[in-house]
Formats: C-alpha cells, structure tokens, sequence
C-alpha cells in the first residue's frame, strides 16, 4: 500500500468541533494505538481546497497535555476535552493520499501553537488571515508599498489570496486589490494606500498573532475596519515620504528611502562619499568613467592586481544605488568547471519535465527583474575569467546586443511549456530589461583565461591602479563617519540621466584618428582593427557622459580608446614591431596619439601602449 504525504505551507486556525458538526462522526476516541486521535475544524480562511475540512490531530502533538494512558478510557477522554475545549490551534496541515483517497491531518513537522479562544470571537466567528510584516521600519515599508516593490517572503501567508490588509508595527494598511508573487516575496497593489493605527494588545481580545500572520476575528475585519479606514484612516503618498525622507537625515541616517529625482552630478558625490567612508580610494573622475560605462548598458569588466577592491567597487556602487544588501544585487562567483550556459542558468531535465534553475539564482533575480521594470538590478560575476566566459555566458553575450524588447534569454524551447511541469514560475524565455546591468571583476594569472575578442567587443575593460601607500596610510585608520540616508535609485530615475539621441556625436576628428589605427592594424592582420560595433558603443558613452565638468570629452575619449580599442591590441613581436615599437624606438601607434592632440592628451592610452610594448620586448609578445 503506497501512501505519500505533504506539508501545505500554511497556516490555518482550528477549534475542537461539535459533534453535530461532524455529523454524527466521533470527534474524539482512543485509537488502536491507545492514544488520543481527535478532530480539529477550521475557523479561518483558507485555501479553496482546505475549506469545509476537518484535521485529524494526536494527543502527543499537543505541548503541556499529559497523558495517562493507564486512566479509564472515558476519564482520559474527559480531561483531554475539558484541556481543549476553549482552545483555538494554529497548525500547519498536511495532506496524505492512500489508496485514491485524500486524508487531512495536522502536520506532524511542527506542533500546533494553542491559544485560549480571544474573548471577543464568538464560536460562530472565523478569522481572515492577514500579513504581518514585521522586519521594515513603517518608513522603508511604506516606500515598499509606493514602489511596488516586495515586502518580504512572509513565510505561511504565501499560499493565501489576495489580503484586505496589512499589518507593519503599529500601522495596518489597504485595502489591497490584487497581489503578485515573485520569487523573493509578494507585491500588494491599490489603487489608493491608506493606513491605520492598530496596536494588537489594544485589540487582543480580536486577534491572534504568529510571526508573520496575524489572525483577526471576521466582523472586526470585514465590518468595523473598512469603516474605520473611511473615516480615520490617512492616505500614504510619495510627498508625505519625501518631507519624512528630509526629516529622516538627521534622526534616522540608516532608513531606505525611494528618491524624487536625483541630480546625476549628485549621485556621483553620492558615490564618491559612499567610497571614501568605505575606505576605498578612487577619484571621481574614476568614479564617473565607471558609472556611464554602466550607464550605457554593456558588460563592464573590472581588471588589476588582486586585492586592489574591484570587488569591493561593486559593492559600494550598488551601495550609492540604495540596493546593496538587497534582492536587487548579487554577487556571482564563478566555477573554473563552468563549461556551457547551464552551469549559470541550469535547464530542462526532460526525465521529469521540470526546469531545474542553477545554484547561482540568476534565472531567479532575472524573472523577478522582469516583474519589476522600474527597480535596477545589479549582478557582479567575481573572478568572471576562472571560466571561459564565452562559453558560459554566451547566450548574454548575444542577448545583450540586441534592440530592448529582443533581448530574450532561451530556458529551453517553448514548444515544451505545456510539458514542463514549473513553467508558470519558469517560461522558455526572459526579457532582459534594461534595468539589468551585468558587471565582472577578473584577475590575470595562471589560474585564469584571457578574453576573446568576442568578450572584448562588448565589454568595457576597466584596469583599476592602485593607490599609492602613502594615501592608503593617512586614510585607512581614519574613525569613518555614518553615511547620511542611502537612496534607492528606481529604475524611471536613473533613466533620466541616459542621452537616447541615435544621431552621432563624434566628431570627425575623432574618426578619423579611429579610422588611421584601423588602417594601421589592417596592414599588420586584416582581422584586426576596429569594427563598428566599437564605433557605436564608443560614441554612446560620449554622448552619455554627466553635464559636469568631471570629466572632459577629451578624457571620455581616451577612457573608451584604453577600455575599448586597446585591449584587443594582441600578438607577437613580428605581427606588431613595425606599429609598436621596439627596443630601439616607438611605433606609428604612439605617432598618432602625438598628432590627434586636439582629440585627446591619451594619458591613459600612452600607459597602456608603453606596457604592452614592455611586454613585447621582454617576452615577444602581448596580450
């Protein structure tokens, strides 16, 4: 006889019933086993298929009950319901299915919580379940609200429908219309939020609590609330947050808070506070070249000696966006065994038609991004290069070049949606939004792989310097200040600051210094060059770069020369004599960053030529 059993994940509120109600059904006995088996009916909302039921629960199950197994079955029988019949349970239920019928018990994984009946419930009285969150402050939950963003997993209220109301600390909140879940927690949606003090001691004699549920009587919820919402209730809106946000700086410096608008010259003070008082130590102009190389969509690869806080980088921009430490940033560390797309995003396993996601949740933060386009997502794949990122990352490296709304990632082929057993939660496709942005950190070593130019060709390569000791010593022991309020960037906001204008802004100097190296390269190896791919991401970050004067159109160019032309500068002593250098002297390359003046000083160009040149003298060749 095969018998399979399954904890719902929920909680329901029970009370011993009537033996009318069970319609002539014992509602206690003494089984064969000789303990206490008694019924429980549910007097709380629930589930569609767990109404009208009655669970099935042990004596043993029910803390501070003793047994006597010894009494007279009638004795025992009576002291267990004079134990119980004033008690109300709540108790997660379980379903077990034997033989083609269907058995509901108390789940024996945890014991039901009993509670005395709250004194103004009466026994033809229910409960509405409602969520309680309780791990924001009342002014990161409200922003939640406002923003549509998750609050939270809320534990068992999870498989519940749509709640009327709310509950976070002293304040419930609604009514509430619809509902989506994701995978980090449940978004609630009005059309108006109000809110409503509710302390629950002032209202015990109406409510049950457990973590994250709050149980509260039928007619108080159902009558008297709505009631009481029209006529005491305030409406929450983004301008009493705002002036609460102001006020908040100096009272409480470690709220999240969604912004208005945010000035982009702002946020890059922002960041760079946000560094210095993490102990890091780039200058804005660092700062600012890194945050339009987001800014403009590719991947942005960070490069340099181990230890020198590439990582750390990401953090702290995340950090200034408001969503470090959230769902919205996540930091990948890359297996050197990654060999193909499915070690990063997983896949279909046709044995048992279920798609089985990666351990490295990515499938999970995209569809969530997919969910919530107004909320930047952040992902940082750690030491990128310990795998062949063309082979692992692939499929991003096509996606990400397409128009927005082509950029499908493929889970596996759509004609088998209606096969696969979880395709409500995982669809053969994902949009990647652009409020996706991918970063990588990688180091050059023996245990690593160098890019190929197909990685190069979309990529921003960003080589960090570090600081010298000096700066690092009158810095590092330095009491750090408490950061003032960190603001959550949403999505809409940081879009504002992206220019969209598709007509060119190079200038024709600027091609045609481009256009003198590509010819350059061709005459050594026609497959080396400049392809218009670069053109056109070089010319984007030049039309993005912030209206200050943080960084010149000058230094913008020769940034995009160093992060995007020549890290694909590679190859042997007799390939790149002739335009490199040697020993003896400089190449036509260095000639031409003499004579575009007027296009850029290339200092950090000139760098980097110099140590590919090194390089090439020392070991006949360069990467």
């Amino acid at each position: 006889m095969i018998s399979t059993r399954e904890d719902i994940d929920v909680l329901l509120v029970g009370a011993f019933p009537t033996e009318q109600e069970l319609e002539g059904d014992p509602r206690i006995i003494i089984n064969k086993q000789n303990s206490i088996q008694f019924r429980l009916k549910v007097i709380s909302e629930a589930p569609r298929d767990l109404r009208k039921q009655f669970f099935t629960c042990y004596g043993s199950q029910i803390e501070g009950w003793e047994d006597t197994p010894t009494l007279d079955k009638e004795i025992r029988l009576n002291r267990f319901i004079e134990y119980v019949e004033d008690k109300v349970f709540i108790f997660q239920p379980q379903l077990r299915q034997e033989e083609g019928r269907t058995h509901y018990n108390v789940s024996t994984a945890r014991f039901p919580i009993i509670k005395n009946r709250p004194k103004n419930v009466g026994e033809n009285s229910n409960f509405i379940p409602i969520p309680y969150a309780n791990d924001y402050s009342t002014f990161e939950f409200e922003t939640r609200l406002l923003e549509s963003r998750t609050i939270g997993e809320l534990g068992k209220y999870q498989n519940y429908e749509t709640p009327q109301f709310v509950l976070n600390g002293e304040y419930l909140y609604g009514e509430f219309l619809d509902h989506k879940r994701v995978s980090t927690g449940l978004i609630l949606l009005a059309d108006k939020i109000n809110k409503l003090k509710f302390q629950p001691d002032i209202y015990e004699g109406y409510v049950l609590i457990h973590k994250d549920i709050v149980f509260i009587d039928s007619v108080l919820c159902r009558q008297k609330l709505p009631k009481w919402f029209a006529e005491k209730g305030n409406t929450v809106t983004g301008e009493v947050l705002y002036h609460r946000m102001e006020e908040d700086y100096s009272q409480d410096p470690n709220h999240e808070h969604i912004t208005s608008f945010i000035k982009e010259g702002d946020f890059i003070e922002h960041l760079k506070n946000t560094v210095t008082l993490n102990n890091l130590f780039y200058d804005k102009k660092e700062l600012t070249n890194f945050h339009v190389a987001i800014k403009t969509g590719s991947l942005v690869l960070l490069s340099g000696m181990s230890g020198t806080g590439k990582s750390k980088l990401v953090d702290m921009y995340a950090k200034a966006l408001g969503i470090f430490e959230t769902e919205q940033y996540k930091v990948i560390s890359v297996k050197p065994n990654w060999t193909d797309d499915s070690d990063l995003i997983g896949f279909l396993d046709t044995l048992n038609n279920i798609y089985r996601p990666a351990d490295s949740g990515l499938v999970d933060l995209l569809i969530e991004a997919q969910d919530n386009e107004n909320h930047i997502y952040l992902i940082n794949f750690d030491e990128m290069n310990l795998a062949r990122v063309e082979h692992y990352f692939s499929q991003f490296l096509s996606v990400l070049e397409m128009e927005v709304g082509q950029r499908k990632l493929s889970l596996y082929n759509p004609k088998l949606k209606d096969k696969v057993f979880n395709s409500s939660h995982y669809p053969p496709e994902i949009e990647i939004g652009e409020n996706v942005f991918f970063t990588g950190t990688i180091n050059i070593d023996e245990s690593t792989h160098q890019f190929s130019d197909k990685v190069l060709d979309r990529a921003n390569l960003i080589k960090s310097k570090v600081t010298t000791f000096d700066t690092w010593m009158e810095n590092a022991f330095k009491p750090l200040e408490t950061s003032k309020s960190i603001p959550v960037i949403s999505y809409n906001d940081f879009s504002k600051w992206k220019n969209r204008d598709k007509q060119p802004v190079l200038t024709n100097d600027e091609i045609n210094f481009l256009q003198d190296y590509h010819d350059d390269l061709q005459k050594v190896d026609s497959m080396f060059g400049i392809g218009y791919r670069i053109i056109v991401q070089i010319d984007k970050y030049l039309k993005n770069i912030p209206d200050t004067t943080l960084v010149t159109r000058k230094e913008a160019f020769d940034y995009q020369f160093a992060q995007r032309v020549l890290p694909k500068l590679k190859g042997s002593e007799q390939q790149l004599e002739k335009i490199l250098g040697n020993l003896n002297a400089k190449g036509q390359l260095f000639d031409w960053l003499d004579i575009y003046t007027t296009v850029s000083d290339f200092t950090i160009s000139r760098q980097i030529l110099e140590q590919k040149l090194r390089e090439l003298i020392y070991h006949g060749y360069t990467s």
